[in-house]
């Protein structure tokens, strides 16, 4: 389903968030 891929993704981006801009 797109809907766990984009939980997934959503889940990215919120650690991206979390951390001190670590890409």
């Amino acid at each position: 389903r797109e809907d766990y891929e984009q939980a997934a993704r959503v889940r990215d981006l919120l650690r991206n968030l979390r951390l001190p801009g670590t890409q």
